[in-house]
């Protein structure tokens, strides 16, 4: 089936280009049917490469789709609430503004779910050698915004990768969050991350502690206080810790059941780089009972 969309798809577009490229100039009616026959060729080539993508691609598609979609539908709806702010005396400006305003909100909900749920092609690569796989993200599944998920050192671990594009004077970056299942027993909450001015994280967080073997530079929050030395601090006792700037470690979270950490850095995702903080944090994480 797949084959014969591709075979009508090339058919349709290349007799539309025949069309377009012989008839006169002016609006001519060959010129018209061609143009036709051209969008519908493309149609059944989306469709054919579509339908042979695996389902994380398929999912892909739709969410970059609704990415697209969804940065027209803000922009349309900027563009008609600003019109009508102009022109208020027109009939039905109300209802019109309205829906400018709808479009702005369903446009930005829509960007943020493409953006959030769309599963990072270069990561999802590396899968099969990391022993992982492909995660059951979504607005509504189990595994949420992550991208691939497995077993490293008896817990579950669950990968979540984004690409931070360079510009001028800027370098390519690459971001990985990891999650882990963890017992926890105990209930604490911990956070760590680097000092210094913007690099505490947004939200709520435990209580600042005092100072932690091997945490110096870092700062470290904890309830109760002693739980942070206990549970972290052999994680930065050995050399080739991944919880230094070497690695690009920016946030550590122990909460309820989770362990949350991200990292960030210059470059591409590489196979040892992804393999390195995904041991070390599922071993933290196993340490945590």
């Amino acid at each position: 089936m797949q084959g014969a969309m591709w075979l009508i798809g090339l058919m349709l577009a290349s007799g539309g280009a025949v069309l377009i490229f012989a008839s006169p100039p002016g609006m001519a009616v060959a010129g018209s049917a061609g143009v036709g026959l051209c969008c519908s060729g493309g149609l059944f080539l989306f469709v054919a490469y579509y339908l042979s993508q695996d389902r994380v691609h398929k999912l892909n598609i739709v969410r970059t789709g609704a990415l697209a979609g969804s940065a027209a539908a803000a922009f349309s709806g900027f563009v008609t609430v600003m019109y009508y702010l102009g022109y208020s005396e027109l009939p039905h400006a109300r209802l019109f503004s309205a829906l400018g305003y709808a479009g702005i909100a369903a446009g930005l909900a829509g960007a943020v779910y493409g953006y959030r749920y769309h599963v990072n092609a270069d990561l999802l690569e590396l899968a099969a050698a990391l022993g992982l796989a492909p995660a059951d993200s979504g607005l509504t599944r189990p595994d949420g915004r992550y991208d691939l998920k497995g077993v490293m050192n008896g817990v579950e671990v669950l990968l979540d990768g984004a690409d931070h594009a360079g510009g001028k004077g800027r370098p390519h970056s690459v971001g990985l969050d990891i999650k882990c299942r963890v017992a926890n027993s105990s209930g604490a909450w911990i956070a760590a991350y680097p000092e210094g001015f913007g690099n505490r994280p947004l939200g709520s967080l435990p209580a600042e502690t005092g100072p932690v073997p091997y945490w110096d530079w870092y700062t470290v929050r904890s309830e109760p206080p002693d739980a942070a030395e206990k549970l972290i601090s052999a994680a930065r006792g050995r050399p080739d810790s991944v919880f230094q700037d070497k690695y690009g470690f920016k946030f550590l979270e122990l909460k309820d059941k989770e362990l949350f950490c991200r990292f960030q850095q210059e470059g591409f995702f590489r196979e040892d780089w992804v393999r390195r903080l995904a041991d070390q944090v599922s071993k933290l994480a196993a340490s945590m009972t």
